[in-house]
């Protein structure tokens, strides 16, 4: 065996092998499109522990349903509101693991009839557990649509003391329709309705009503009325959201010719400090509202700029109602999902998390998934910028099924992100772990998410993916790809799941199990070795080819870069040697290992021949990669553990094929190899094994897919 020991890097090899950015990529590269990529990444997880895949859709009525707006109970448990099957009202109640809870009116559903068509449009929770919902009714022959607040229990039954029946209507004029948009509980246990007042060709307006804890008007607001009213000045005066400040200021956001935020003082007069009069305007469309425990508020619009769709502005704004400067770019953060002009972006909602990052959450029409709506959620920095650690680019979508459509954003005191809304008739809800909050999982051939590697191959006959499933012990398969395709498997949704794909003449083809999501784009040229790996350090595998000595690389939250390490000739072996997370540059060249680490500087180490396969590997399981070789001449493996040092066994023959990773689970690459549709284990924990899956002579075998 070669002795082993670090080298020193000279002048010369510095100048050889030194790492550069290059300023402008290759004009062959066609780059991923923003579609695809949002489509695929996703470092912020969806939460298995909620409905097994994180997602979860139920109907009241049988179809026809769908959530407005949601809740999260102290318990964990979360309330979403809308409407069922005929337009009556919904209500679902959720468990913390995804279940519809059965102590809410039995099934978790409960629908209450109007006597018209209507539905729930916001709720919220008062301090006894009790559900506050309003909404708005279908107007009559008259052109009177009453809007109404209802009230349950905690079981789910009209609470009767609410106004008699549990159900309050209200009208603000003669043949008006009053169509409630959001709603909040001082903490005296008044509610706030924030409405849009309409009357046909005669008046519309924004209206603020407050009511006391049993359903009455509360003639302390609004100088005696109960009510705050704003009628449109030159055009229709919309109303969208509405916020308490801590000291009882009242914020609310809409538009009229723009955007709109005003705010009243706690007895329903405007707050004459904010703004011109106590109304700030500019841009188009206010739909979403946040407010900064500083008290600063951040909002959401549609661009004014062409097109005006497919983008949404968040601004925020100084206490005194004035664009804040330092956020963004001159008080405004452009936040577009994809590059499409037909793509529509809905009206988002937001919430300011604890260290001040801003999640938005709505839903966005992607022409190329085939899909229609997704769900849709970014994160922006305190300071405006967005969150790269944070989906791709601070964004994500998610399908749930269908035509999706996210409208309320709760986040969890764990920091878990909740998205509520509808998904092809129901009501629609999506839970998901932050990236911080997650494991780092970087799964070899494990389809099932178990932790254990699957032994699999990709028969060339048929383009199908065959494993031996390591939970139910059967054989399965997945058809995706062609003869001849080059096999590159791994993790590139971030579900700790390797996703079926290939790679095809400069094209990746991919597939998730799990959610059956299909992408393909462009990345790299034919005759370029794809070597996908975690870059970045967000727990997704990024796109990457190795080319003449260069790396291109697409990061999921990083970016495009381009690094030139190596010669012509050399085999790549990314892998994370230094444990920080993110999968380091690194080539093989005649026995010798160059890792550029990605913590800060290069290793050179002299372990192995020029005829040894490089099999990369944690052997000793401490979240570092190990350099290490199988000499096919007699079979043996040679490790240089990082924490156990050197170590080497015999296991094959010259014609076996070596298939490392961990079948065992217990977080150690075990040493394996391939023979005739023999798999022989050696496995860290469990010991020796022999398992049987058969490929054909030339079929790829997965474990193999990345040892040059």
């Amino acid at each position: 065996m070669t002795s082993t020991r670090p080298f020193r890097l000279s002048a010369c090899l510095v100048s050889m092998i030194r790492t550069r950015s290059i300023a402008r990529f290759a004009s062959v590269f066609l780059l991923l499109t923003l579609s695809a990529l949002s489509m695929l990444a996703q470092p912020t997880l969806l939460d298995p522990t909620f409905s097994d895949d994180g997602k979860v859709s139920t109907h009241i009525l049988d179809s026809g349903s769908w959530g407005n707006d949601a809740v999260l109970q102290p318990d964990g448990k979360i309330v979403v509101v809308g409407a069922g099957n005929n337009h009556q009202v919904g209500v679902v109640r959720f468990n913390q693991d995804g279940a519809l809870d059965s102590s809410f009116d039995g099934d978790g559903r409960v629908w209450t009839s109007m006597n018209a068509i209507s539905e729930a449009r916001c709720v919220a929770l008062q301090a006894d557990g009790k559900i506050v919902l309003a909404g708005v009714m279908t107007p009559d022959n008259l052109g009177a649509g009453p809007g109404f607040m209802v009230r349950y229990n905690t079981d789910g039954s009209l609470d009767t003391s609410f106004d008699g029946d549990g159900i309050r209507l209200y009208n603000y004029g003669q043949f008006s329709t009053d169509t409630s948009r959001d709603i909040a509980i001082q903490p005296d246990g008044k509610i706030l309705i924030l409405e849009f007042n309409f009357t046909y060709q005669v008046a519309s307006g924004l209206l603020i009503a407050r009511y006391n804890p049993d359903g009455s008007v509360d003639s302390t607001f609004g100088g005696g009325t109960g009510v705050f009213r704003r009628e449109g000045q030159s055009g229709s005066s919309e109303s969208m959201k509405l916020a308490l400040q801590p000291d009882g200021k009242i914020v609310f956001t809409g538009y009229n010719n723009g955007w709109l935020v005003g705010r009243l003082n706690s007895d329903g007069t405007p707050d004459l400090t904010f703004g011109s009069g106590g109304v700030t305007t500019g841009g188009l469309g206010g739909y979403a509202l946040a407010l900064q425990a500083d008290g600063k508020i951040v909002i959401a619009h549609r661009s004014t700029t062409f097109p005006v769709n497919v983008r949404q502005v968040i601004n925020r704004l100084n206490t005194d109602g004035t664009l804040d400067t330092t956020f963004g770019t001159d008080g405004s953060t452009l936040v577009q999902f994809v590059n499409q002009e037909d793509t529509l972006c809905l009206p988002p909602d937001l919430i300011v998390q604890p260290d001040g990052k801003i999640l938005m959450g709505g839903a966005v029409r992607i022409p190329s998934s085939g899909t229609g709506f997704e769900f849709a959620l970014a994160r922006l920095n305190s300071n405006g910028s967005l969150d790269n650690s944070f989906g791709l680019n601070g964004r994500l979508t998610t399908n749930i099924q269908g035509n999706d459509y996210g409208r309320s954003i709760l986040l969890q005191p764990d920091g878990k992100i909740i998205l509520a809304g509808q998904s092809d008739g129901g009501f629609a809800v999506a839970r998901y772990i932050p990236a911080s909050l997650s494991l780092t999982c970087r799964p070899v051939a494990d389809f099932n998410g178990d932790g254990k590697s699957d032994p699999a191959y990709f028969s060339n006959l048929f383009g199908r993916w065959r494993y031996l499933d390591s939970i139910t012990g059967g054989e399965a398969s997945v058809r995706w790809g062609n003869s001849g395709d080059r096999i590159v498997p791994a993790d590139y949704n971030g579900d700790c799941r390797t996703d079926f794909a290939v790679f095809r003449n400069g094209t990746w083809y991919i597939k998730t199990l799990v959610t059956g999501a299909e992408i393909y784009y462009q990345f790299g040229l034919s005759g370029d070795v794809p070597v996908p790996g975690d870059y970045d350090g967000d727990d997704l595998a990024d796109p990457a080819v190795f080319r003449n000595g260069i790396w291109y690389v697409q990061g999921t939250r990083d970016g495009f870069s381009a690094v030139q390490f190596g010669i012509a000739g050399d085999k790549p072996v990314p892998a994370d040697y230094d444990g920080d997370g993110k999968d380091d540059i690194a080539v093989y060249r005649d026995g010798v290992w160059y890792i550029q680490n990605s913590s800060g500087g290069v290793t050179i180490v002299q372990f192995g021949l020029g005829t040894d396969k490089p099999v990369v590997g944690d052997y000793d399981g401490d979240a570092k990669s190990d350099m290490a070789v199988y000499r096919p001449s007699d079979g043996t493996w040679y490790m240089l553990r990082s924490s156990q040092g050197f170590a080497s066994l015999r296991w094959g023959i010259s014609s076996d094929v070596p298939v490392p990773a961990d079948y065992d689970g217990d977080g150690k690459t075990d040493v394996a190899v391939y023979r005739d549709g023999d798999w022989y284990l050696l496995q860290g924990t469990s010991g020796y094994q022999l398992k049987r899956l058969v490929a054909d002579a030339g079929d790829p075998i997965v474990q193999n897919a990345y040892v040059p």
